[in-house]
Parts: structure tokens; sequence; C-alpha cells
């Protein structure tokens, strides 16, 4: 049991430090492809905000929901809720 504990928080001490930012800007300073934000969408988007709630979720920035297979038996699948 103690050595089932121990894993388990080296597992959870890997998992924060391998989920801790450290974000590469892209190459070029460029930013990603798409159409400049018009009078038009900004409208848009506000009426949007106000005809729906967002919470709780307005505090997430980044949500994904990863499926991991264990090393010792690929069969095994575990889920992982990344926030």
């Amino acid at each position: 049991m103690r050595t089932l504990t121990f894993t388990a928080a080296l597992a959870l001490a890997a998992g924060i430090t391998a989920c801790g930012g450290g974000n590469t800007p892209p190459r070029g300073g460029e930013t990603a492809a798409g159409n400049d934000r018009t009078a038009k969408t900004a409208a848009l988007e506000t009426g949007a905000n106000l005809m729906q709630a967002k919470a709780p979720v307005e505090k997430i920035a980044m949500y994904l929901n990863g499926f991991h297979a264990a090393k010792d038996d690929p069969k095994m699948q575990l889920e992982a809720h990344h926030y």
C-alpha cells in the first residue's frame, strides 16, 4: 500500500511538472491565419456573450480529455482530464 501511495504521488508530481507552461511562440513571430476582427464580428460576439452564460466554463482556459495506454499492458487505458 505504501508503494502504491508513493507511486501515485510520484505520478502526480510528474504530471504537474510536465504541464507547467513553457509554451513557445510561433516561429517568426507570426500569428494564426484568419481574418481580422471586424465591427460585425465584435457586435455578434457581444450579443452572444449577453445571451449565453459561460460559468463555470469561463474560468477554464483549456480542456483536454486524453486517453493513455498503460506501458506494460497497452490494452489497459486510463482517462485523464487536463484543465
